[in-house]
Parts: structure tokens; sequence; C-alpha cells
């Protein structure tokens, strides 16, 4: 009661799997959806199923175990009502991991659990209705977790939970550069194309920064978090120079990422965090608050004020894979593996105001009474200290 809650703007449950990654290209407002079966018994009869004998004839024919959906989403000028409009659906044979755009060129990148990217084209002029595939590569041994696309050389960056970071070229496909192995799987990369320079974590609560200026990329620096337990969620704000990770156990780490040019002088300035299985994180630099979505269909509001958690609500019934916060509308897009998408709206302020000025009231006396208290302990400090001998009762009125 003391509390004001988020509200359901929008959700959509109509997706016939559950939900791994999104895209939102919102100046087109088109939303791209990567989905996989999430039973593992249904996928390995699927696998067993789709699988072609040498004596039988090969053909596109095959139970659905991932896919991707593109809808156009469609919404009043207030943002409050929201339609979602299929465009198209492709299923594959094998699950689907991650999704990435390149809004310049239009190209759409699919990365798979097996390790292949499958790279669309599409056009505006098409209103994103026809889609052709460029290419299918295989870079990765093991699922791809990380996947960005720099069209003017023309490279594909990838990282995948095979320990392997790799740059592939899109017109020459065979040209594959591993160019780092880390210790422990990869799972997540962010490509700062203005800066030239990639993020990359891994599952032993590392970042580790590298720079495209050169040829391979170069590795600038790499950096231990408090936290050697797995990376789920990262989140860069470039305005601020705050990096954010959160771990599969809860922590929470924030790292100061500087001026551009001194990457090697990230480091990590705070940690805080509860008991939580985060797999994404997400921040709002005009309020100062990280939203983490976890395991269990959970997403807590933190204040980086106090790193304490403000608010919590259960959102989904199974695991949040991806958020996204839009700051004009204050609203906040969730995905989860339970095949739900919502938006919500988030209130202005957390804890009601009447609350508020009660905390502020006592926190006001708290602190006053704290300021009184050290006075008069430092004035009997001071008095102990002095020589008795030297002690006067000058200025008292003594009478008999």
């Amino acid at each position: 009661m003391s509390y004001n809650a988020p509200n359901i703007v929008y959700e959509n449950n109509e997706l016939p799997q559950g939900i791994r990654d999104f895209f939102y290209f919102e100046e087109a407002q088109i939303l791209y959806i990567v989905c996989c079966d999430m039973k593992i018994a249904s996928r390995i009869d699927a696998y067993v199923t789709n699988v072609n004998l040498p004596w039988e004839k090969k053909t596109d024919v095959h139970i659905s175990v991932g896919s991707i959906f593109a809808f156009k989403v469609n919404q009043n000028k207030k943002g409050t009502t929201y339609m979602f409009e299929k465009l198209w659906a492709k299923s594959f044979p094998e699950q689907t991991g991650v999704v990435n755009f390149d809004k310049e060129n239009y190209i759409l990148q699919v990365g798979l659990d097996y390790g292949g990217i499958i790279f669309y084209k599409t056009s505006i002029e098409s209103k994103f209705l026809v889609y052709n595939e460029l290419c299918n590569i295989k870079p990765h041994n093991a699922r791809v977790m990380g996947l960005a696309y720099d069209p003017k050389p023309g490279y594909i960056y990838s990282c995948g939970s095979d320990k392997k970071f790799i740059l592939s070229e899109i017109k020459y496909i065979s040209n594959v550069t591993e160019v780092a192995e880390s210790n422990a799987g990869y799972t997540n990369l962010e490509f700062d194309k203005a800066n030239e320079r990639i993020f990359l974590t891994n599952e032993a609560g590392i970042l580790s920064v590298l720079t495209t200026k050169t040829f391979p990329p170069t590795l600038v620096n790499v950096i231990q978090t408090h936290s050697t337990n797995c990376i789920r969620g990262l989140d860069i704000d470039y305005s601020k120079q705050y990096i954010f990770t959160g771990t599969n156990k809860g922590d929470i780490s924030i790292l100061d990422l500087g001026q551009t040019g001194k990457e090697k002088l990230i480091k990590e300035i705070s940690y805080f965090g509860g008991n939580l299985e985060i797999r994404i994180i997400r921040y709002n630099s005009i309020d100062r608050e990280i939203y983490t979505g976890d395991q269990k269909g959970k997403i807590t509001v933190w204040s980086l004020k106090s790193g304490q958690s403000i608010y919590a609500w259960q959102a989904h019934q199974e695991a949040i894979t991806q958020m996204k916060y839009f700051p004009r509308k204050r609203q906040l897009l969730s995905m989860a593996k339970d095949k739900k998408i919502i938006f919500w709206q988030l209130p202005d302020n957390w804890v009601k105001d009447s609350v508020k000025k009660f905390q502020d009231e006592n926190i006001r006396e708290i602190n006053n009474t704290r300021a009184i208290e050290r006075l008069q302990k430092n004035q009997k400090k001071e008095g102990e200290d002095d020589d008795s001998s030297d002690d006067s009762l000058d200025g008292w009125d003594i009478r008999p």
C-alpha cells in the first residue's frame, strides 16, 4: 500500500514458443523476435525427426525447434495502445539464440545454438515484408551468444559459449579469424560502432574490451569484477559513462567507462545485489534506476543512489530473457520463456509521496540525533583531555 505499482499497457501471448531474444527497430517500429522450444524432450524428438538419413531425399520440411518472427508495432501518440501485426515468420530445425539488425543496410542476423549465423537482407521499399538469405556461416562449435555487424568493412563479430570471439567476413565467408579465446564461455557482446570498440563478458565474471581500429581487433583491457560468477546481463550507458553487469547469482557491478581512448583505465567502482538469478539488466539514467529480470520471472528495481532494491514484482511465469526501457514514455518492454510480450507503464515515483515525506522526516530526525550525539561525544572527549588543575569555576554563580 506504500508503493505505486507498474501497470500493463499491452500483453501478447500468441507466440508458439518461448522467447530467447529480440531487436526493436524503433524508427520503423519493426520488432524481430527469436523463439525456441523450451522443452528438452520435444527438442530431442524434433532433432531425431529432422535428421536426413543417407538414403532419404533432402528436404526443407522439418519440425520447428527455433523460429524468428517479424512484427509491425502500431501505437497511438501517447503510447498507451499497441497493436502487433505479424509480417512474416520463419522456422528452423535448430534452436535460435540471438538476433541483431543493421539499421543502415537492413541486414538481419540470427545466431543459432549449433554455432551458425544466418544473414537476411530486407528493405524499407518492401515494408520489411520481403527478405532474402545472404549467407549462412558456422564460425562457432556451440551456441552463439552475441552478434554485431560492421557494414563498412563487412565484418561479422560473434562470440559463443565455445569460449571464442571470432571475426568473419560477409563477402568472403570462408575467411574466419579467431580473435580471442576466453577461460570461460562468452555471454554478451556489445559493439560500440561510434568509438570502434567491443565489450565482451563471460561466465567467470570478466569484462573484456577490444578496439576495432586494428585488424584483427586488439585486446585493450580485461577487468575481473568482484564476482567470479557468470555475467548474464550487460548494459552500457555511453552518455553517463557507466557499465552495468548482472550475474546468475545476483551480483550487480558498476564500472566507470571513462573517456574514449582510455579504456585501460576502466575499473569497477561499486557492487551490490541480492539473492537473484539475474538474466538481463537495464539502466535508466534519468531516474538513476537499474532494472533486472531474473530466472524466476521477477523484475526488480534498484536505486543507484542507495544500492538497495526499491520495488519488485512477478512480471512473468518463467525466466525473463530480454528487456528494453523507453525513457520518454517511462515504459519497460519485457519478454520471457513463458511466450509473453509485455509493455509495462512504470510509475513516476515508486514510493508514495506521503510515505516518502515520512521517510525523509525520519531520516532527517535520525541524522540530527546522530549529529547531537557526535557533538556531545566530542565535547566530553575534549573535557577529559583537559588538565584538571587548569579547570576553574570562573563564570559560575556559586551561592552558599
